[in-house]
């Protein structure tokens, strides 16, 4: 007998995720109350699979429990299995709720072990409303839009501490923000028509500079040449004045008048360049003794990744923080300028994604070979810390993540880059071409071969586009010459866990490559350790790189100082000492 479409005795609920930041992808009824939802992937990125945020329309009020099976998670551990649990906002009830852990269910389910190996989660709900949506997300979420309104009402606001610029846009053409805060910011940095009309003002200045100083020329050389001819007059050598000038050829030796004139050029040359290395007086400030010096400069970004919303919560919330009238914040302000990029991936937080830009590229690997077309976003940000890492004492002592590519270029000790690794790329690079030419020139792409696009050898991916050195836009040089001469002491890049508790903090060594087995210890004595891995005290450089996460352990009660190598850190090609938190 052959078996027909199932007959259920509720009708079916319509699931969708079309709206910012949503995410989910198939969605299958397998019982009257049951659904197995799929979290989608990022394109071109299997392996990138956590967020979802989904609605829930045509629901039957306070009938049978409903049952959603979420499938496709990336990862064997969550937050999940520690005792987290999705929250819930409805039409009716706007304030988003944690659902109660007696509702949710984090376990391997043998009935779904065809389509997942992972665990899966399990959410028993109750609707109360028929007309009401009903949204589910993994945790709170942070979108672009939130962002933007926010953003605009700040600088609406009477507050003068902050000042907002567009660092660039992205491949969607969506504005990335950058915030300058600093006491006294706002409105003192001119606005681009404003600086439009400066520029033409000093080209103006710069022409009429240049013909006065041609004339100025000209009256020393018609001096020089009557001077000649009174002294060959005296010696009988010509007859009239008129003869003698004509016959002079120029043009004649500089002498102390012309000399004098050259000196007062380079004066003024030199005293503009010197005016421009320093910062805008607003980023000035005074030491102990009452000498002008430079503000310190800190930089942070959060949201690279975009299913990381605590990373923008944690921004926003620093970002209320220095604009408030604590006098901790109001002296922080005082000394220093503080630079914030509260969203560096807005494509992938709109499209619903975990890791990836809308072009399935995880910006977080490619600070050290940006692209244009790619990652305008890293491009733009590496080459604006390398501007402002140009010139001061550089020491970037502090790093999140993947940074440390990029900033190991511009810090002090970027003589003491590995040249042994450049030699083994520059081998292993003339290995594939000589491999390449062997083929026939049928050649992929080195980059495809290695999966830079964040997806594996295999995957379907673009070619990378090699841009060389990054370049600043046009449109924030400003910014940069505003901040010039201030020394940048401090990058933090703000990220959150999928699984581990509490707060951890990553940190730059001097090497931040994983020991071989071979060299361990000369491995962990370069990076300021001991023979075994532990903190060396005699070392200044690790003692630096301790400060700020000491101050954290002192002034915020779940934070402790646990000294490691983790592991997942040192696969991914991250530091190699670690400050963590269980």
């Amino acid at each position: 007998m052959p078996s027909g479409p199932v007959l259920y005795s509720s009708p079916a609920l319509v699931i969708d995720a079309e709206f910012e930041a949503g995410n989910i992808g198939s969605v299958k009824r397998v019982g009257d109350t049951t659904y197995d939802l799929n979290i989608r992937p990022d394109p071109g990125s299997a392996s990138s699979r956590l967020w979802f945020y989904f609605r829930v329309t045509n629901v039957v009020p306070k009938s049978a429990l409903y049952v959603f099976n979420m499938l496709g998670f990336s990862k064997n551990r969550t937050s999940f299995s520690v005792g987290m649990t999705p929250i819930v906002r409805s039409s009716s009830k706007p304030k988003w709720e944690k659902i109660p852990t007696d509702q949710c269910f984090n376990y391997s389910s043998s009935r779904h072990r065809s389509q997942t190996s992972r665990p899966i989660l399990s959410i028993v709900f109750r609707f109360d409303k028929k007309e009401d949506e009903y949204f589910f997300a993994f945790t709170y979420p942070y979108t672009h839009s939130m962002l933007q309104r926010y953003l605009s009402r700040l600088m609406q606001s009477s507050l003068t501490c902050v000042h907002r610029e567009s660092l660039c846009h992205t491949l969607e053409r969506r504005r990335v923000d950058m915030l300058l805060l600093s006491k006294g910011v706002k409105n003192s940095i001119p606005s681009r028509r404003d600086r439009e009309r400066e520029k033409d003002r000093e080209r103006e200045r710069e022409k009429e500079s240049a013909r006065d100083t041609e004339k100025m020329m000209e009256e020393a050389r018609s001096r020089e040449r009557e001077r000649a001819v009174r002294e060959r007059e005296k010696e009988g050598l010509h007859s009239s004045r008129r003869s003698s000038i004509s016959a002079l050829p120029p043009p004649l030796p500089l002498t102390p008048v012309l000399v004098r004139s050259a000196h007062s050029l380079a004066s003024l040359s030199s005293a503009r360049t010197a005016a421009q290395r320093r910062p805008h007086p607003i980023f000035m400030t005074t030491d102990g003794t009452g000498r002008p010096v430079p503000k310190r400069l800190v930089l942070v970004t959060a949201r690279v990744h975009p299913g990381e919303t605590p990373a923008a919560f944690v921004s926003h919330g620093l970002l209320e923080w220095l604009i408030s009238p604590r006098p901790r914040a109001q002296a922080l302000l005082e000394r220093a300028v503080v630079v914030l990029v509260p969203m560096i991936n807005p494509d992938g937080v709109h499209a619903g994604h975990y890791r990836c830009n809308s072009a399935g590229i995880d910006v977080n690997r490619r600070y050290d070979r940006p692209s244009t077309i790619q990652t305008p976003v890293a491009y733009h940000l590496s080459a604006l810390v390398k501007q402002l890492g140009t010139g001061s004492l550089g020491h970037m002592d502090y790093l999140f993540d993947r940074m440390d590519a990029l900033l190991r270029e511009i810090g002090p000790l970027s003589h003491r880059v590995d040249r042994e690794r450049e030699r083994e790329r520059e081998k292993d690079a003339e290995r594939r071409e000589n491999r390449s030419s062997s083929r026939g020139g049928s050649r992929q792409d080195s980059d495809t071969e290695s999966g830079v696009w964040g997806v594996g050898p295999h995957q379907n991916s673009l070619p990378s586009v090699n841009i060389g050195e990054p370049v600043l836009d046009e449109r924030i040089k400003h910014i940069r010459d505003a901040l010039r001469g201030c020394p940048l002491d401090l990058v933090v890049d703000l990220h959150s866990h999928s699984a581990l508790e509490g707060g951890f903090v990553y940190v730059n060594p001097d090497n931040p490559e994983r020991p071989s087995a071979e060299g361990e210890r000369d491995a962990y004595r370069a990076a300021g350790l001991g023979d075994h891995g532990e903190p060396d005290s005699n070392n200044n450089r690790f003692q630096q790189e301790l400060l700020f996460p000491r101050l954290l352990q002192n002034r915020c009660h779940v934070f402790q100082d646990s000294y490691q190598a983790p592991r997942e850190v040192e696969r991914d090609g991250g530091v190699s000492v670690g400050v963590s938190v269980g």
